[in-house]
Formats: C-alpha cells, sequence, structure tokens
C-alpha cells in the first residue's frame, strides 16, 4: 500500500475500495510522480527503510485474494457496471476503453462469468485475481493510450495466456485540472497455455503437473515466472521501456511552465524512485506529498480542514515546480537566455493585414442577421409596436401574433398578404435607412412566428406568398443596410491605412540607434 496514506487495514480488503484512494493520486501532472509497490514488495524491505515514491510514472500491482477481496467487484469497477454503473463517487471520471481477452470459452463473451467462477471456485486463500494500476501520458491521443494500453496487456497477460480484463479511466486533476488517463488491468494467474479445456469447477482447482487434465489450470506467479520478489521492479522496467517507445513515436517533447517561462522538454519517464534518481544523476528531487481522496471531495468540511488543503496543493505546486527546475535545468535556462536576447532585438511593429471592406460588412450584416432571428418573435413584436407604431404594416403584422383559432389564422394570413401585394413595390424600391433595421425585426419575428403557425394550423398557398413577401421586404432591407455597412467599413479601414503609414514613417531604426546612444552617454550606463 502507500506508506504515507492514512489508511486503515481494511482498505486491502477491496481492490475497488482502494482505487478511490488511487484515483486521487497525480497521474503524469509533475515530472517525477509517485511509484508504488505492492503491499507484499513492501513488507520485503529491511525494517526501518521507507519506500521513497517519485517515479515518472505511477505504477501500483494489487492482488484479490480469495478470503478477503472480491474480483467479480474488480471487474465491475472497472467496467463500471452493476452497483459501479451510476456511482455518485466516480462523478467526472471518464470510462475511455473497455477489453477482456484469453477468456476460457465458457466465459469468451462473459468476462463477468470468468471473474465471478474465480470468486467461488479458487482454492482457498488463492489469488483470484491481479490487478495493476499504470498512470498513462495526457501527451498521447486517446487511440495512441489504447495502442500504449494493449502492449501493455501483451506482456503482462497475453503473452501468457492470462485471461484479463482492461480498461482505460481518465479524470481531471484537483489541483492542475489536466487530464490524468490510467490503465486498470486486472489478470489470472491460471494459464490457458496448456490448452486443455476445463469446466469452471475444475479450471480453478488445484493444478496437477502429473496429472493436468484431472487438476486445474497451470498458475503463473512471479516464482513460476521466474521473478520471484522483483516482479515489481521487472514490471517497472518494462512498463517504463513502452512508455517511452510510444512517447518517442508520437509525443518525443512536451511544453511545461517553469518560473513563469514555458521550456519545451523531452517527455520520457523513469522507473526510479526520487532517491535513486538523485543518487544516479546528483538531483534534489522530493518527494511530492498526498491528499487523500475523501478530502478532496468531502461536503461540508470543517474550516481549518479546507485550510489545510489548500496550503497542501500550494505545497505540491511548489515542490513540482521545484523538480521541474531540476530535471529540465539546461531546457530553461536556454528559454530564458532566448528570451532575454528576444526581449533585447530591435525590431519593427507588425504589419497588419489589411482588411476586406466587403467582408467586414458582410460578416456584420451575418451577425445581426443572426441574433435577429434567435430573439423571441413575440418580444420583438411588442417591443416593436411600443415605438413603432407609425409603421402601419408592422401593425398588420402583429395581427398574425393574435391568432387564436383557425378563423383568425386564415383572416390575419389574407389581410397581411393583401396588404404586402400592395405595398411591394414601395418595398422594393427601398425602404428607407431609417426604417432598415426595424424592417429586419419584423421580417425576422413575424417569418419565425409563420412556421409556428404552419405547425399548428398547416401550411397553405397564402402563407407560402406571405412568406415570399416578407423575405424579399428582408432581403430589400439588408441590402439597404449592407450600403451603410460597407460604408462605415471603408472609412474604418482608410483610418487605418492612415495610422499604419504614421506608425512606418516614425519607425528609424538609425534615429533609434542614435538616441540610445544618446541616453547611454548622458546616463553614463552600458549598452542593454
Amino acid at each position: 500500500m502507500i506508506a504515507s496514506d492514512t489508511v486503515t487495514r481494511k482498505h486491502l480488503f477491496s481492490y475497488a475500495e482502494i482505487n478511490v484512494y488511487l484515483v486521487s493520486l497525480s497521474f503524469f501532472d509533475t515530472p517525477l510522480l509517485r511509484s508504488v509497490v505492492s503491499k507484499k514488495d513492501s513488507e520485503l524491505r529491511p525494517a526501518g527503510q521507507e519506500q521513497k515514491r517519485g517515479g515518472m510514472f505511477y505504477f501500483d500491482l494489487q492482488h484479490n485474494v480469495k478470503k478477503d477481496s472480491s474480483s467479480k467487484n474488480t471487474f465491475h469497477y472497472l467496467t463500471r457496471t452493476a452497483h459501479f454503473k451510476n456511482d455518485a463517487k466516480h462523478d467526472g471520471e471518464v470510462l475511455e476503453w473497455v477489453k477482456s481477452g484469453n477468456m476460457p470459452t465458457w466465459a469468451t463473451d462473459r468476462p463477468d462469468l470468468f471473474w465471478a467462477a474465480a470468486d467461488k471456485y479458487e482454492i482457498a486463500r488463492g489469488r483470484t485475481s491481479s490487478a495493476i494500476t499504470i498512470a498513462l501520458p495526457n501527451t498521447l491521443t486517446t487511440l495512441q493510450r489504447q495502442a500504449l494500453a494493449q502492449d501493455l496487456i501483451q506482456q503482462f497477460a497475453t503473452q501468457h495466456q492470462l485471461p484479463f480484463t482492461a480498461a482505460i479511466h481518465t479524470h481531471k486533476s484537483s489541483i492542475t485540472g489536466e487530464e490524468q488517463p490510467h490503465l486498470h488491468l486486472m489478470y489470472s494467474e491460471r494459464s490457458l497455455s496448456d490448452g486443455l479445456e476445463r469446466l469452471p469447477d475444475q479450471f480453478f482447482s488445484q493444478y496437477r503437473p502429473k496429472n493436468p487434465t484431472k487438476g486445474g489450470a497451470p498458475k503463473l506467479t512471479a516464482n513460476a515466472l521466474g521473478m520471484g520478489r522483483d516482479q515489481v521492479k521487472e514490471y517497472r522496467q518494462i512498463t517504463e521501456t513502452l512508455i517511452n517507445q510510444h512517447l518517442q513515436q508520437f509525443a518525443p517533447t512536451k511544453k511545461l511552465l517553469i518560473n513563469g517561462i514555458e521550456v519545451e522538454v523531452p517527455s520520457l519517464v523513469s522507473c526510479l524512485s526520487n532517491r535513486d534518481y538523485n543518487k544516479t544523476h546528483g538531483t534534489q528531487l522530493e518527494d511530492v506529498p498526498q491528499i487523500a481522496r475523501w478530502k478532496l471531495y468531502a461536503d461540508d468540511l470543517p474550516p481549518e480542514v479546507v485550510e489545510d488543503i489548500e496550503n497542501k496543493k500550494a505545497e505540491i505546486k511548489a515542490i513540482r515546480e521545484r523538480n521541474n527546475m531540476q530535471l529540465y535545468a539546461k531546457e530553461y535556462e536556454a528559454a530564458l537566455k532566448q528570451q532575454q536576447e528576444q526581449a533585447h532585438q530591435i525590431t519593427p511593429p507588425p504589419v497588419p493585414q489589411e482588411r476586406d471592406p466587403q467582408q467586414i460588412a458582410q460578416s456584420q450584416l451575418l451577425d445581426e442577421r443572426h441574433s435577429f432571428e434567435q430573439a423571441n418573435p413575440i418580444d420583438t413584436m411588442n417591443d416593436l409596436l411600443r415605438t413603432d407604431r407609425g409603421h402601419y404594416y408592422f401593425r398588420l403584422c402583429s395581427n398574425l401574433f393574435r391568432v387564436k383559432g383557425k378563423y383568425d389564422f386564415d383572416q390575419a394570413t389574407a389581410e397581411t398578404l393583401k396588404f404586402f401585394e400592395i405595398t411591394s413595390p414601395e418595398y422594393s424600391e427601398g425602404i428607407g435607412l431609417h426604417e432598415t433595421q426595424t424592417t429586419r425585426r419584423v421580417c425576422a419575428s413575424t417569418l419565425a412566428h409563420i412556421d409556428r403557425l404552419a405547425l399548428n394550423f398547416g401550411s397553405t398557398d397564402k402563407l407560402d406568398s406571405l412568406k415570399e413577401h416578407l423575405q424579399a421586404c428582408q432581403f430589400q432591407a439588408e441590402s439597404d443596410r449592407y450600403t451603410t455597412l460597407l460604408t462605415e467599413a471603408q472609412d474604418a479601414v482608410t483610418h487605418e491605412r492612415r495610422q499604419q503609414r504614421k506608425a512606418e514613417q516614425s519607425y528609424s531604426p538609425n534615429y533609434d540607434h542614435a538616441r540610445e546612444k544618446s541616453n547611454d552617454h548622458n546616463n553614463d550606463m552600458p549598452s542593454p
């Protein structure tokens, strides 16, 4: 488990429970992240030696033992099924990818049956499953992360024909807000390598090497694979190699903010702890403290606890920045030097790209039309009637907004259409600049309301004719408005040209250089 976490003994019973704490850790949002060993591995350390955390990726290995935990429960946690489907504890966490494989015939399409059978038939105190959690680089895309996950599964499960279920989860860091994707891989140590078909009750029984047909499937434990107590160490080394291979192929560099400067650094990971990394490379990396997940997401915490959490977050950010400086000092110095050189260079002011008045006018016209179409038609008409009662054809359009039945609909449509037929020469010749915007609002609102009337009372020939008149009126109003907008845009562009010419005339490198020398002489200071 995690040495610094205040986790009680009971949390070793369920991998699903353990993960409540695991996902609170920071996945790939710091240069050297924690690398956690399994409970068994921690017990192998001599007394008094504390396991250091600080590997560049998070790796955790846990074992579900029949007496203490449930593999079926772990399966549902990984796949977000059954009682974990709508678990409020995991709001904001996304299930990105799921895959099961190497299953016996009776569980080919039902991996849940396999893990339930493991819980039921595995021998007493036997391991029903092992579960690995690995942080995945957030610089890789979703498909690239899945490709990396496939390679990891191949190494830890498929090459030994071990049944497995894998899932990629991702959530945002509570400290930085960055995505934190991570792979969950649960596998059985029961191998299908001998090719024998076994029913569930026999599959998980004791293996009989002298008479395999009578016993269960062979178990490929760490000892059987020749790793013994070095299993976690070897798995971490394998993980480091695979992650770096994929990073070099798809994301060889990444950008970090160090002391306010954006620095591009190599995107590589190491399986070393902070202590070992410091011994090897002469750095002074610090371990990053942890905040229990229940504190981050609990409600109604005492003020002193909230203050402690915020202080801890600030401490974590400071340590990560110091660690970044230790790891990428050369890259930081180079970026700082480049920034200083650029600041001292005399460069002419940028030449803005000349804008097209026609494009400006057209864009403004479309923006206005969109706003008219998005407005509530009834509210628009009420506002216009309060301020433009003299525009009689607008008042006639308003009759359409008072329709309550089929008779009102037919009468309002006929009266409005008749009037527009009579006045069509008037609006086709030009509406008048003082009425242009009002006309556009009326047309847009009325057209939108007509569509609603058609749904309620059905479309008619008169209604279609009225729509054509309104569209023609709207087009003429937009033409008048475009003329105004084009004139304004041309004036604006002309003004911008004058200002640019003034800026170009005032800029003189020779003059600026002479002025700098004069200032240097007067102030008796060296030139920057």
